[in-house]
């Protein structure tokens, strides 16, 4: 059966999760992990909920999932030392310096690839099992198709998330949070500015109103879990670190419901009032299938209400100002004490209900289909929604059921009870823990009423606090035997005690220490100055950079146009002016996109000098295909120089660093990176990479009953934020689709700031001039080879004022 796994923020919502029947959770520590707004667990508290966990059968995963500075290993290493000893079941990782640095001296500690590593082809998941991972966490964009070749390919576990909150962008490539507000999603400290209101605008002028464009849908898959198994899905993750215990309860309750039901073959899996539950405890306009099945453009979107919706209780018929009550036919059941939302537009109000009549009569409870009023705090026109945010019973039913409910492992036992010996019990459960107790006092023989096999089974049955339930209890008993209460208890409660103590130490590890290690290298091909990259996304524009100056040139190709005759003939060009040439992938590569890329890399391979990869199924493509130089774009997240240190082993020759790094960070990782440096130093800078369109879902009208019009291809977009700034969107068509970034609303410009990137030592300074015009292509490569050339410094205001330094003088949190 596929493994539930369940989110815990807190130790109450931890509990939670193992009382409604998680087979493992997945939890962080105060630091390192993506939920730094969690309340998250000191080192005792992680511990004490490891051998709570395991004690019931439950296994824990804890999540590592941040990216990690340099200055940050000393913290780091310790913490997983004590992971490791404590019997953490797997570490779930985004970090590949963290991963490379748990596989060389923790082999046995099992790795998990978070979502934030963006694996979204089969060719990456084989890599990562190369590199010693266990299970991966796809991107959330795959279909089940995609799911399902994963599973068989890539030779990994399978976690897939089936419910909670959805990113807009794929995970991992996410910069909105960083560049808008300084904190960082890779950092767990994501600001969710997906969840503001933006309007589309159309290069004309044209400006649609403001919605919530980035708001997901919440996913719910609890119908979908048949199809999910014939994918060879091995885990079903459930999203909600941030949620409270009362959420963690329903949903992983209704799950295990539904996975139990799978199991006995019983349908449906989920019956309307777990679904009503489920809707009740937090949803955002209803739930989405998510891209299992693909895309659906406006239907993931939630545009009119970024947080919870609540249950739809009906639109209001009439007001009576003079009683102030609102008249409606109720869609769900209603109760006093529940707390309802009154919407009108986009204004709404909130209150508890106080006072209902049906048919003029007061009373406690309405159901579905009654015509009722309720009183309001404020008058209500016609035709206004009405929704229910909390239910009152059910609040109060999961509080109590939080407080008494338990965890129970079935375990059997044989006593014996003979005169003249002493009491024996052993006691053993299903996998393969035993104890045997012998107790102290010889048993006698009765004087008067000899002792019963139905009171030794009563004694045997009171486990008190323990989370044991015994299952066959085999009792041998002389027919005159007499042995105090007492004893009896006494010995049940020692042969658990050793139980316990037996199942939580087989999971404890022995101690451990990991070399802190950080080791200066010889920097590789440090030029006197750095060089002069040009990103390009059209062909007709490598002329201009060639007669600016460029050192070298990134060409951003699809697979067929990479190896089309317009692209033999601007390599040539290229080469004819002593500049090299690299073949940039493709940002997103799914496994139809990967296809077309390994039929391209036979040509690319004698084309080009090189090629630029953005994840770790397109390193792997070209290592397959024979060629030598492979150069790591920032979408790798490459953080510290462990991680640097890990992907050149993986084969890559040259590298640009995360772009939330400052200049003293990058000066760390430089100095600890056995391969040489890229610096972004010009261009708009991607802040979110996403499968959903706002173009598509609000002009192209794509919907689950409509194919989008592609608006796109005849017009450009902007989306402007609530503080009145534009974020380009450059769309890209693939065999898989289509997907979209998200523009910083600034131009990035180090021109005047050269000299600070220079003590660096990069190999070379990139522009991405994608989008640039012939003009501007030739403008900005001469002012940073003559910025790089001259010995004063640039004029200053030559970047002009409305710029972005980006994160190279100022952190992320």
């Amino acid at each position: 059966m596929m493994e539930l796994l369940a989110p815990a923020g807190s130790m109450d919502a931890f509990e939670a999760a193992v009382k409604a029947g998680a087979d493992a959770i997945y939890m962080g520590g105060n630091a390192f992990n993506a939920r730094q707004y969690a309340g998250n667990f000191d080192d005792q508290s992680l511990k004490y909920a490891l051998d709570y966990a395991h004690l019931r059968g439950v296994k824990v995963y804890i999540t590592v999932n941040t990216l990690i500075r340099d200055d940050e290993f000393d913290a780091l290493l310790p913490y997983l030392e004590m992971l490791y000893e404590s019997g953490a079941d797997g570490l779930i990782v985004q970090d590949m310096g963290i991963a490379s640095l748990v596989k060389k001296h923790l082999p046995d500690m099992p790795l998990h690839a978070s979502t934030q590593m963006t694996i979204h082809n089969a060719h990456g998941a084989t890599m990562l099992r190369e590199l010693g991972f266990k299970r991966v966490v796809p991107a959330r964009e795959l279909s089940l198709e995609e799911i399902s070749h994963m599973a068989q390919a890539g030779g990994l576990e399978i976690e897939v998330f089936v419910h909670g909150a959805m990113c807009y962008a794929y995970s991992g490539q996410c910069l909105m949070s960083s560049f808008m507000g300084d904190r960082s999603g890779n950092r767990g400290r994501c600001a969710q500015p997906c969840r503001m209101l933006y309007s589309l605008q159309e290069e004309n002028g044209k400006s649609y109103p403001p919605q919530y464009l980035l708001s997901m849908k919440d996913l719910c898959l609890i119908e979908d879990l048949p199809a999910l198994a014939d994918a060879n899905v091995t885990a079903l993750k459930i999203e909600g670190r941030m949620k409270s215990p009362e959420y963690v309860a329903v949903v992983t309750s209704k799950y295990r419901k539904a996975l139990d039901r799978l199991a006995a073959d019983i349908r449906p899996l989920i019956d309307p009032e777990d679904m009503m539950q489920l809707m009740q405890i937090f949803n955002r306009g209803g739930f989405s299938k998510g891209y299992i099945y693909g895309k659906s453009g406006i239907d993931m979107i939630c545009p009119d209400k970024p947080d919870n919706w609540g249950v739809p209780l009906g639109t209001t018929k009439v007001y009576d100002s003079h009683r102030r009550m609102i008249g409606l036919r109720l869609q769900a059941p209603l109760s006093l004490g529940d707390g309802i939302e009154i919407r009108d537009g986009a204004s709404s109000h909130g209150q508890i209900v106080t006072y209902i009549t049906r048919d003029g009569q007061a009373i406690r409870v309405a159901g579905a289909g009654q015509e009722v009023f309720i009183r309001t705090d404020k008058p209500v026109r016609a035709g206004v929604g009405i929704y229910k945010t909390s239910d009152a019973e059910m609040d109060k039913s999961l509080k109590t059921w939080l407080k008494t409910a338990q965890r129970y492992v079935d375990i059997n036992a044989r006593v014996a009870i003979v005169e003249g010996r002493f009491p024996i019990m052993e006691i053993w459960d299903s996998n393969g823990h035993y104890v045997k107790y012998t107790g102290a006092e010889i048993i006698q023989q009765a004087e008067h009423a000899p002792l019963q096999r139905g009171r030794i089974m009563e004694q045997i049955n009171r486990v008190g606090d323990m989370p044991f339930r015994f299952k066959n209890v085999e009792v041998e008993l002389s027919p005159n035997a007499w042995l105090p209460v007492s004893a009896i208890n006494d010995m049940r409660r020692h042969a658990l005690e050793q139980l316990a103590e037996e199942i939580i130490d087989q999971k404890h590890r022995n101690a451990v220490s990991i070399p802190s290690g950080h080791v200066e290298t010889s920097r590789a091909n440090v030029q006197a100055r750095p060089l002069i990259y040009v990103m390009l996304d059209k062909l007709e524009h490598a002329r201009a950079a060639i007669e600016a100056g460029a050192n070298g040139i990134y060409l951003r190709l699809s697979a067929r146009q990479a190896v089309g005759q317009s692209a033999v003939q601007a390599v040539r060009l290229c080469h004819d002016a002593g500049i090299s040439v690299i073949w940039a992938m493709p940002r997103i590569a799914r496994d139809r996109d990967l296809d077309d890329i390994i039929d391209a890399l036979s040509s690319a391979r004698e084309l080009y000098d090189g090629v630029l990869v953005s994840d770790a199924g397109q390193i792997k493509c070209a290592k397959d295909a024979g060629i030598g130089s492979i150069y790591g774009d920032f979408s790798l997240n490459i953080f510290n120089s462990n991680a640097a240190a890990a992907y050149a082993c993986m084969g890559i020759k040259r590298f640009m660093p995360s772009l939330e790094l400052t200049l003293d960070q990058l000066r760390d990782l430089s100095s600890g990176s056995p391969i040489p440096m890229e610096l972004m130093a010009h261009g708009r800078l991607p802040l979110m990479i996403a499968e959903g369109c706002p173009i598509g879902a609000t002009v192209g009208h794509f919907s689950l009953e409509q194919p989008c019009s592609k608006p796109c291809i005849k017009h450009s977009y902007s989306l402007r934020d609530r503080k009145g700034k534009s974020l380009p969107i450059r769309t890209y068509l693939s065999k898989s689709g289509c997907y979209m970034e998200i523009l910083n609303a600034y131009e990035l410009c180090m021109a005047d700031k050269v000299k600070d990137l220079l003590p660096l030592h990069p190999y070379s300074l990139r522009l991405d001039l994608s989008g640039y015009d012939d003009e501007s292509i030739r403008r900005i490569v001469t002012l940073y080879k003559t910025a790089l050339n001259s010995t004063d410094e640039i004029i200053k205001g030559s970047c002009g004022g409305n710029v972005t330094r980006g994160h190279y003088y100022h952190g992320v949190e």
